[in-house]
């Protein structure tokens, strides 16, 4: 098999994906048919194999070793479909002769290459990978726990055959069609700017319940789904290392959050939270805090949760050694709805900021380049050889300290960024206070332009707007420096009745003014004065 050279850098990101996918099951297989060592947690043999592609060693053909990723990515890519009829011919025999078996071995044809030159262990170790447990219904009044992802697949299939006309079931009542693995495993979460994913504790799995709820007041109709997870060492000590008690109540600078999706085909890039109806979490024995609940806005619709992600870390076990039990209870609608768990690291809005100055922003010759274009594209008919710009943020009402708009906006109006980004880690909208458009944060883009006229030492500290001219300069605007000079004349001449409306537009008056003649009286007027007050002389 012929194999183009590539980079190691370009190997290391196209087999990482391949790699990403593979069970232990897999990773052993494909070390063990090469002479590597087969122990470790899937990370580490994920990334033994990582490091036979880059290092290339002697002794391993390199040829040989891509042909087999290849292979057992086939695999897994066909291995479902490829069994389907066997499964269900198998289901129909099985059922008919020993129904109260539990582990009955389906029919299967000869598997392919490597999976016949490998033993298949009969029992796996407990501890081994697990990232959690799907529960299957096998009658009106009991559940089945499947560690999917300790069993081979064959075994996997025996299971999921013996119980697919109970799953299949369910899954008619409850939706028009069941999606596909390879559906839910393409699910992205849309992105949280606030939060940093560092590891996926349980990967996005389909939300089938039973009928069976151990959970109480459960209404008709309802669905139950428990997960079981593990955490790893590194997990538990990352979070109970970075735990701190402010006013009596623990603070987790990393998190487990829990993040429910409705998988909708074609898969989108990414998909935004949605909550299904009546959600009840609980972690243990303690219900997770969830989301508020929104307005209802139609009559005879129920209300849903608030489209957020749920923070479950002060119900989880911190330790590697006891398994988290996570049962979960909704009322379906129709829709389906895929489920996973992520340990992510808060981020504070300083450091959003000092990652958009690392980023870099926009330079000032570009932005010169696209006043000069806007500019070159006005009516001929129309005089315009400025443009006024406000110096003030759209959301403070404030002059801006860090101009920045959407890559995406194309007006000139900019919000101060340190300001956008506080108001959206209280609620978040991400949205563009000048076009109202939508404005991620990956679409921010800092200013340079505007950076450098606000830190301009010419301008004033009360001027609020400037002048854009046509060749891309800009100056103080007109307006500013005549009513400064008018209000000079003003109080130099007619100081004595000087009316305090308290608005927001301030006069622009010198720091260091001089005191006002002696022999000048003064009356002052507050119209902010409530009625019961009276005017002082």
């Amino acid at each position: 098999m012929d194999i183009n050279p590539i980079s190691n850098y370009s190997i290391d990101e196209h087999y990482r994906q391949i790699l990403s996918v593979f069970r232990i099951y897999d990773l052993k297989t494909l070390l063990g048919a090469f002479g590597q060592s087969r122990s470790g947690r899937k990370f580490e043999l994920r990334d033994r194999a990582i490091k036979l592609l880059r290092t290339r060693p002697a002794n391993i053909n390199y040829s040989a070793y891509i042909a087999k990723i290849h292979e057992i990515y086939r695999f897994l890519q066909s291995g479902m479909s490829n069994y389907n009829i066997m499964m269900r011919s198998s289901l129909i025999q099985n059922r008919q002769q020993q129904p109260q078996r539990m582990y009955q071995p389906p029919l299967f044809p000869q598997p392919s290459m490597h999976m016949a030159r490998v033993v298949l262990p009969q029992v796996m170790p407990q501890r081994q990978g697990i990232n959690y447990i799907r529960c299957i219904a096998v009658g009106p009044s009991k559940i089945r726990c499947i560690v999917s992802n300790q069993l081979h697949p064959n075994q996997q299939m025996s299971i999921v055959a013996q119980n697919a006309l109970e799953v299949g079931t369910t899954a008619s009542r409850n939706n028009s069609y069941t999606p596909s693995i390879e559906a839910v495993a393409q699910i992205k979460y849309k992105k949280l700017p606030f939060y940093e994913v560092i590891d996926e504790v349980i990967k996005p799995t389909l939300l089938t319940g039973t009928d069976t709820c151990t959970l109480p007041n459960v209404h008709e109709g309802m669905k139950e789904a428990i997960f079981k997870v593990t955490l790893s060492p590194e997990q538990a000590n990352v979070v109970a290392d970075n735990c701190k008690i402010s006013s009596g109540k623990e603070e987790y600078l990393y998190q487990f959050q829990i993040r429910i999706c409705q998988l909708i085909e074609p898969i989108p890039n990414e998909s935004p939270d949605y909550m299904p109806l009546d959600l009840y979490i609980r972690v243990g024995r303690k219900p997770c805090q969830l989301p508020p609940s929104l307005p209802i806005t139609s009559p005879g619709t129920k209300s849903r949760l608030t489209a957020r992600p749920i923070d479950c870390t002060a119900n989880v076990k911190l330790c590697p050694f006891v398994s988290n039990t996570i049962t979960i209870r909704w009322t379906p609608d129709g829709k389906n709805y895929v489920f996973s768990m992520y340990l992510v690291k808060k981020l504070t809005s300083d450091t959003l900021i000092k990652r958009l100055h690392d980023k870099g922003g926009r330079s000032s010759e570009d932005t010169r380049n696209i006043i000069i274009q806007m500019f070159a594209n006005i009516d001929p008919d129309v005089a315009t050889t400025s443009y006024r710009f406000s110096l003030i943020c759209p959301l403070s009402k404030v002059r801006m300290k860090i101009p920045a708009k959407s890559i995406y906006c194309d007006h000139l109006q900019c919000f101060d960024v340190s300001t956008f980004i506080l108001m959206n880690e209280k609620k978040p909208t991400w949205m563009c206070p000048t076009c109202s458009k939508p404005c991620l944060y990956d679409d921010i883009q800092i200013e340079n332009y505007f950076l450098e006229v606000v830190s301009s030492p010419t301008l004033k500290y009360c001027t609020t707007e400037i002048e854009i001219l046509s060749d891309g300069t800009w100056r103080i605007h007109k307006e500013t420096i005549e009513t400064k000079n008018t209000n000079s004349t003003f109080d130099m001449v007619k100081s004595n009745d000087i009316v305090d409306l308290d608005s927001d537009d301030e006069m622009c008056t010198e720091r260091n003014a001089g005191p006002s003649p002696k022999n000048s009286k003064s009356s002052f007027i507050d119209l902010t004065l409530s009625d019961d007050e009276g005017l002082q002389a």
